[in-house]
């Protein structure tokens, strides 16, 4: 697998060098329509509500337009779900849940409603029946390994040491326990039908009270034994997916730290609630994988966002109907997911006895407006007779929809909300035996009407995505993009037939040859494209392996190409290359000497000299963008060189910001002044004060701090 991501990643040269189209990642979701999942969470675990009151906030998400309600529980408050027979059996003997049914424990701040009560299994058949009649499936957590304390209560010897919540994973008896658990209550939802089950394994251990670690994951990471945690979830999902339903978790411990070593099963559908907080190498800190880090493994993604979560008992952390009624549930904690499988609104039972054994009631009318407007939030149903929107209408009285009989002169207010439509992508691969093309796949995916196309191309192995137009979607489903895909092994034909009678890349007539702005040779066999192309044969050899074919002779067209640049462009005396050696300037510039660092195309000791004799060495022609200089921060970090990396980000980035920039330029010269700095392409303003391309930083410090 690191051959194949070595692979594509060094094709990006082949890219750059050709001012192709950038990488595009497609979205990583894709769920429209009916499939969209709307789910109102409930902590049935830590407070008790009866079968009505949780009727009543079914009939409050159907009104709303939810498809699912998920019904927590248990938890260290609660355990409050009881089977006909409550013996789990493992292969270390039988064990009777029963006496840790009701009420657990009393943590801190956070109290037990007092109450005592449970479901029984006929009301969750009875439950489960009345939400399929409301067009609402029943999704039931019961939280492994972790938020166990309630059971945990009655079955100490299982308990995880510091903690009273969770298991121990090291203990082989207590693992077995919690998957037959879990294997208990899967039989029993199958069995009504039920489609999907969370098993929670959210906040493992995150009362520890003693050690370098509050939290249970943090533990884990850095002891070595994260790997303990992704092989019981595993284990669990594998269970619930063996009775035909979708398992789910909570991010927390999903490649926690963004650490992909060990895979966590792909059929979890992620419930997305925290980016995390605090500081790394703080005690407090608790490092969660990013969104964008677990769709990358194939996860579907649920945004399950904490920010819109409604805590009982907390009324800071109490979301309002105005607050829902903005939800964006392409906006994760942390990041964007443009096409999230879901979205979720929770309501906490954290203080359960902030309104005594009312059974829930209090709960049921303090959510329900704010149940309603965050489904209004989410995506309309196909279902209905809109046509890519729907309006509302105001004529005195507030909140009137549809039509309204005027007889007076009023002022009426119609607002439009756009809703999400099809449009059609259509991917086509270049054939094999000639320059046609064959459609490999075609996608019905949604967006908002009138919102711009969001990205789609797909990343096929062998090809790259040529330019693709990316129009505003179309209110009746008519918008159709096609992106073509030609073959990498076709592009590299081209190239080879482009070659001198040196075998550089050289310019032809019509050629526009961009390395930089900055003052360099731009024309001739320039130095910088020889070494990208040295590069491009090392990643033509490495994606042929991964492919099963020969890539020996792209290797030794490589080496040989490598001699030869340092033969004609290397200057020993210089301790740099030339950008070009036919012109007679002799000129050393970064360009060509920052891709031999981050290419590996030199030794160590070469390395070396680069940066004394050329990245130091201020009598060296500036890098004039942010584009550009990203490539010599990163060499500067790769050799070492951090506070001279952070020196240049404060000097040059902070040049443009103490000008008064609010975004980054396309091109910054310190030496300029007044509306020089605006100047470019021959004009008095012609530089783009609003630049991509300068975001380099970002990445560094995400990388390197």
């Amino acid at each position: 697998m690191s051959r194949l991501k070595k692979g594509l990643a060094l094709i990006l040269t082949l890219c750059m060098m050709l001012s192709l189209m950038p990488v595009i990642t497609p979205s990583s979701q894709a769920a429209n329509g009916d499939d969209f999942y709307k789910i109102v969470h409930v902590d049935a675990g830590r407070k008790y509500f009866s079968t009505e009151n949780l009727k009543k906030i079914i009939d409050n998400a159907a009104a709303a337009g939810f498809n699912q309600v998920e019904l927590y529980l248990s938890d260290n408050q609660g355990f409050r779900f009881a089977l006909d027979d409550m013996t789990v059996t493992t292969s270390y003997g039988t064990y009777d849940l029963t006496p840790a049914l009701g009420d657990g424990y009393d943590e801190s701040t956070k109290k037990t409603d007092g109450s005592g009560k449970y479901l029984t299994q006929s009301e969750m058949t009875d439950i489960i029946s009345y939400a399929a009649g409301k067009g609402i499936d029943i999704v039931p957590c019961i939280n492994v390994p972790g938020h166990m304390g309630a059971i945990l209560e009655a079955f100490t010897q299982f308990k995880y040491s510091g903690s009273n919540s969770s298991i121990d994973l090291e203990n082989e008896e207590a693992v077995a326990f919690a998957l037959a658990i879990t294997e208990k209550y899967a039989t029993y939802f199958e069995s009504q039908g039920v489609k999907f089950y969370n098993l929670g394994a959210d906040e493992y251990a995150n009362d520890l009270t003693s050690g370098s670690y509050t939290y249970g994951f943090e533990r884990l990471y850095h002891t070595g034994k994260i790997e303990n945690f992704v092989k019981f979830l595993n284990d669990a999902a594998q269970i619930v997916e063996n009775h035909g339903m979708t398992p789910r978790a909570f991010n927390d411990g999903i490649y926690y730290h963004n650490d992909t070593t060990y895979k966590i099963d792909e059929k979890i559908e992620v419930c997305y609630w925290s980016s995390g907080w605090g500081t790394e190498g703080d005690r407090g800190a608790y490092v969660t994988a990013s969104a964008a880090t677990i769709a990358a493994q194939g996860n579907k993604l649920i945004n399950t966002h904490g920010d819109y979560y409604w805590v009982l008992g907390k009324a800071d952390w109490q979301c309002s109907a105005e607050k829902a009624s903005g939800f964006e549930y392409t906006s994760f904690q942390g990041g964007t997911i443009s096409n999230p499988a879901g979205a979720m609104f929770c309501i906490w039972c954290d203080y359960g006895n902030t309104d005594g054994k009312d059974d829930g009631t209090a709960v049921v009318s303090a959510t329900a407006n704010v149940i309603a407007a965050f489904g209004a939030a989410l995506p309309a149903s196909e279902t209905g007779e809109e046509t890519g929107g729907e309006t509302g209408g105001n004529a005195g009285n507030a909140g009137n929809t549809g039509d309204v009989a005027v007889t007076e002169n009023e002022t009426i207010t119609v607002t439009y909300k756009p809703t999400n439509v099809n449009y059609t992508v259509i991917h086509y691969q270049q054939n094999v035996d000639n320059d046609n093309y064959t459609e490999a796949a075609r996608e019905t995916l949604q967006g908002l009407t009138g919102s711009q196309v969001p990205e789609a191309a797909k990343e096929y192995p062998g090809f790259y995505s040529l330019i693709y137009e990316r129009p505003l979607i179309a209110a009746d489903g008519s918008t159709v993009i096609e992106i073509y895909y030609d073959r990498l092994k076709a592009l590299y034909d081209f190239m080879e037939g482009r070659l001198d009678g040196e075998g550089y890349v050289c310019q032809r007539p019509g050629d526009w040859i961009f390395i930089d702005w900055s003052e360099m040779d731009k024309g001739g066999d320039l130095c910088a494209e020889q070494i990208l192309y040295w590069r491009c044969r090392l990643a033509m050899a490495d994606l042929s392996e991964v492919c099963g074919l020969d890539g020996a002779p792209y290797r030794q067209a490589a080496e040989k190409l490598r001699r030869r640049i340092l033969k004609d462009y290397w200057r020993e005396e210089r301790g740099g290359f030339v950008d070009c050696y036919t012109t007679g300037r002799e000129l050393i510039t970064r360009h060509a000497n920052i891709f031999a660092i981050l290419y590996d195309f030199v030794s160590p000791t070469r390395a070396r000299k680069i940066v004394r004799s050329v990245l130091e060495n201020d009598a060296v022609t500036q890098i004039t963008t942010p584009y550009f200089e990203f490539f010599e921060l990163c060499a500067l970090c790769k050799m070492g060189k951090l506070a001279a990396a952070q020196r240049k980000i404060e000097s040059y980035w902070g040049g443009m910001v103490a000008l008064g920039a609010t975004s980054i330029w396309e091109e910054y010269i310190p030496e300029h002044t007044g509306t020089e700095h605006y100047s470019m392409y021959g004009m008095k303003y012609g530089c783009s004060l609003c630049h991509a391309w300068g975001g380099g930083p970002i990445y560094l410090l995400g990388r390197y701090c």
